[in-house]
């Protein structure tokens, strides 16, 4: 467990496994409650830094650290979801319709107000190829949610466990190959008493 205490809110923050809590000054003594009077790592200095000065300490301690790869943005799509059109032949439907920044669409961007507003105040959103395959498997996975209720009552798992019980469902068999009475429990012979019997429904 490590205890951060910032005086400028007057708050403790203890870092457990279980999740971080916050505990206001004049509720110190909740410190007992969560610690169980076990010993914890105290922070009593902070340093201010960035990316670049803790990539440069670990190399200095003698570990090559490998430069991240910066991905360009090669795609565009809405933010949120949400439909937004542009034109008569250009429309954003909600955030899995993702568009490829060819050329000809940053001219397009270039050429239109309104996209540079949308992409300025942040409903537009130029991702990378990485961010693409996320929405992708994130779109999938949603589809492949929907088809599992469409198909079963409940999820596919649930089904091959047997825990969904097969439902009931009313139904005439007719059976065409046969002679004589076509559906069980009626006295229907013919075509004709078949589409009569069928009226009645």
């Amino acid at each position: 467990m490590i205890l951060f205490l910032d005086v400028n809110k007057k708050m403790l923050s203890l870092y457990r496994d279980e999740g971080t809590i916050n505990i206001p000054f004049q509720n110190a003594g909740e410190l007992y409650k969560y610690t169980e009077n076990k010993n914890f790592l105290y922070v009593t200095k902070v340093i201010e830094t960035n990316a670049q000065e803790v990539i440069k300490l670990i190399e200095n301690m003698g570990t090559h650290v490998k430069a991240p790869v910066k991905e360009k943005y090669s795609y565009i799509h809405v933010k949120e979801e949400g439909i937004i059109p542009i034109d008569d032949l250009l429309r954003f439907r909600g955030k899995y319709d993702v568009h490829p920044l060819t050329p000809e669409f940053i001219k397009k961007i270039e050429d239109t107000p309104l996209l540079q507003m949308l992409i300025k105040n942040g409903r537009l959103e130029m991702i990378t190829s990485s961010r693409r395959k996320e929405l992708k498997e994130e779109y999938e996975k949603k589809e492949d949610e929907k088809l599992n209720v469409l198909i079963v009552d409940g999820s596919v798992d649930d089904l091959l466990e047997g825990k969904n019980k097969e439902k009931s469902h009313d139904a005439i068999v007719i059976d065409l190959e046969k002679s004589g009475t076509s559906i069980s429990g009626t006295n229907i012979n013919t075509m004709t008493e078949l589409l009569a019997e069928m009226e009645e429904f």
